[in-house]
């Protein structure tokens, strides 16, 4: 049966727009509605298979690995772009837990004999499966395998040697436990695997570590890494970051979480002259840093000459370090379009002097570690970052801060960027006064997400006002638009009835949605005082 009542071009024109809203029920409902459908649907579905919820993901992993066995219609292994064994990890977790009755059904023939294993077995014969399908796939002429990306949870060294072999057009490899990466997995990927590019670990932990993921590095034919990231606890050092200068001219992106204090003593080791994005992250288990060690970093970040991303998390651990990124922005070679500073500790030395120098920023974000009640100790730093926000950027698309805002400062920040997208604000109580917040924001004809970590009183009316000013804007574009309010008082509370109605017109209106939570009842508040 062809696709019913509409051209198939104009079916696949819709399934396309599922797959970039990455709505994976409407795909699955449309691959089941006839054969037709089926071939247009299924190549779409299976680019963004891991969304499913549990019923819809039990259903496609059985096909998917039926598929590698050669007992479906359909050659799946060959269309999937990126392999997540994670994804399955969890399912067969919540069919030990939540969902038991799916057991049965998901380990029926021709799958029966996966049942025997453990979880880690399971997925580990999975991805011997599918990898030694698709390496078959590649070596037929007529069929093409697509597998580009290879992403799982802990993968013995020798195994996961063995997938990578098979797969010659892998780009992409992830791995949750990085110790697994040695010399032996770099050779596998140097001589399979031409096209590799992008690594990421998730934690790399133990003695060897560092050394380990030095010899997998090396392994690799020089200036071809394109990304490295560990996300996570890890013992990297000196050891990788001198390998990882062995790809010193391709390396774009790099990503170093949580680097323990001896790490950060090598880091001027790395060279990384052509680096474009980068996200640093001090030591999560709370150790300080000491002067030269900011130093050192600061040194090091001024060599990066084609930064456009920076991200750098948890460094405020001392006076010292306070001074860092204004010292790096005042740098004539650093043009930044995203600027990501999560967790900083907030102090009276904090400064956002020259913040306003990098006017090509589309993408601002600063959270401070403070209470409301310490903005007075360092009010020159947010004068200066009000200043930048109102008078020197002005192409910014999405804004988030921790920082409060008035409704004056609020105005102005909005108009100096008429551009804003998403919004993510923290500021003084939000109510409804002769003019909102949200009155302000009208005016904005590409907003998208709007994120209110104040507290807030609105009415509804005022939100329906809202949505029709948008709405209404005749160059308005605010497709999947998205309304958070994280603090709305509890004597303001909308009944039942209300956030559906919300939640609803924006549904209607934008394909998007409404999110509320409330503040605690003080009557609850004040009972609890006198409990034991």
């Amino acid at each position: 049966m062809n696709a019913p009542g509409l051209p198939p071009e104009i079916w696949l024109q819709v399934m396309q727009e599922f797959a970039k809203r990455r709505d994976v029920a409407s795909l699955f409902a449309c691959a089941r509605l006839s054969r037709g459908m089926a071939n247009l649907a299924l190549p779409l579905l299976w680019s963004v298979y891991e969304l499913a919820n549990v019923d819809i993901s039990v259903v496609l992993w059985r096909s998917l690995i039926a598929s590698a066995l050669g007992k479906t219609a359909y050659p799946y292994c060959t269309w999937i772009k990126a392999l997540r064994l994670s994804n399955l990890m969890s399912l067969l977790e919540d069919m030990g837990q939540q969902k038991k009755a799916l057991k049965g059904p998901f380990f029926s023939p021709p799958l029966q004999d996966l049942k025997v294993l453990d979880r880690e077995g399971v997925t580990i014969e999975v991805a011997d499966l599918i990898t030694k399908r698709i390496q078959a796939d590649a070596q037929d002429a007529d069929k093409s395998a697509q597998l580009l990306s290879l992403e799982g949870p802990h993968l013995p060294s020798a195994r996961l040697s063995s997938f990578v072999s098979r797969l010659p057009r892998l780009t992409t490899l992830a791995v949750r436990d990085g110790s697994v990466l040695n010399g032996e997995v770099g050779m596998a990927i140097r001589e399979g695997c031409p096209a590799f590019k992008e690594l990421t670990c998730y934690y790399c932990n133990g003695a060897d570590a560092d050394t380990d993921l030095a010899d997998f590095l090396r392994c690799l034919p020089s200036n071809t890494l394109e990304s490295f990231t560990v996300n996570s606890v890890n013992s990297i050092g000196e050891a990788t970051f001198r390998a990882l200068t062995g790809h010193s001219v391709s390396l774009k992106r790099l990503g170093l979480m949580s680097l323990v204090p001896l790490a950060w003593e090598s880091i001027d080791v790395l060279s990384t002259p052509n680096l474009e994005s980068l996200a640093l992250e001090a030591d999560s288990r709370g150790r300080r840093m000491e002067p030269e060690m900011a130093e050192n970093i600061l040194l090091w970040l001024k060599q990066c000459v084609c930064l456009k991303e920076l991200e750098m998390t948890s460094f405020s651990l001392t006076d010292t370090t306070d001074t860092i990124l204004d010292d790096l922005l005042e740098s004539p070679d650093m043009k930044l379009t995203s600027l990501v500073l999560q967790r900083w500790g907030a102090s009276p030395r904090m400064c956002f002097r020259h913040l306003g120098t990098q006017t090509e920023l589309r993408n601002l974000v600063i959270t401070t570690i403070h209470d409301d009640d310490e903005v007075t100790l360092f009010s020159t730093a947010h004068n200066q970052l009000t200043s930048a926000l109102t008078t020197q950027l002005h192409n910014l698309r999405h804004l988030a801060t921790s920082w409060p805002f008035g409704i004056d400062q609020i105005r102005n920040i909005v108009q100096s960027n008429p551009y804003l997208e998403e919004l993510v604000l923290n500021g003084y109580t939000f109510d409804n006064d002769e003019e909102t917040f949200l009155d302000i924001l009208k005016g904005l004809s590409y907003l998208k997400s709007i994120q209110i970590v104040s507290e807030t009183t609105y009415e509804m009316d005022t939100i329906i006002d809202f949505l029709d000013a948008l709405e209404a804007d005749p160059a308005g574009d605010h497709e999947g638009f998205q309304l958070y309010m994280a603090q709305q008082e509890y004597a303001y509370r909308f009944t039942d009835t209300q956030e559906v109605v919300i939640d609803t017109e924006i549904k209607r209106r934008f394909g998007g949605r409404f999110t509320v939570n409330y503040t605690a009842d003080p009557e609850e508040l004040h009972e609890s005082d006198f409990s034991d």
